[in-house]
């Protein structure tokens, strides 16, 4: 009631939020700071439209359903993203509307919405495309000395992997270089 009462009163203003996702995180933080008696009028209106609901579908029970594949229109687009912009007018509507209606109420102070960042007491500098990996030669095993592992060979035909690394170690100790 409190969300749809404030659609009502706001609807015809130009600068009114539009996306109503942001409308209901930006009210669900207003009621959060409302005080109870100020909440007991839409709690009152709630339950009166809650009766009336009963009296005119007796029988009601609330079933969601899914909403099944979306048009092809919209398959391929995805939701727009909030970013901090919007959360900042967000929060600058809720301060205007909110606290200049209730003075009693004072802002807690905010942080800066930048944080100083530290810095490192190691400068690293990353990788160059000049930089070669180095490999030992004494790691090369030619690719006929690397045994054939069947996949689809019986349990007991199958190559126990610790002796598979026995046997090319050996075969790394056999070869000179």
């Amino acid at each position: 009631m409190y969300r749809s009462a404030w659609c009502t009163e706001n609807k015809d203003q130009p600068d009114a939020e539009k996306d109503h996702r942001k409308v209901s995180r930006m009210l669900g933080a207003q009621w959060k700071l409302l005080s109870k008696a100020e909440q007991e009028p839409y709690r009152r209106m709630a339950e009166a439209e809650a009766r009336e609901h009963a009296l005119m579908y007796p029988g009601y029970k609330y079933k969601p359903t899914s909403r099944g594949k979306r048009s092809a229109k919209w398959a391929g687009r995805k939701a727009f993203r909030d970013t901090r912009a919007d959360q900042e007018k967000c929060d600058r509507i809720v301060r205007e509307l909110f606290i200049i209606k209730s003075p009693a109420i004072k802002p807690k102070i905010e942080a800066s919405a930048s944080p100083d960042l530290v810095s490192s007491p190691i400068p690293s500098q990353p990788p160059s495309a000049d930089d070669e990996l180095v490999y030992p030669a004494d790691e090369f095993v030619p690719t006929e000395d690397i045994p054939y592992l069947d996949l689809d060979a019986s349990e007991e035909s199958k190559v126990h992997p610790v002796v598979t690394l026995l046997a090319f170690a050996n075969i790394l100790t056999s070869v000179s270089f």
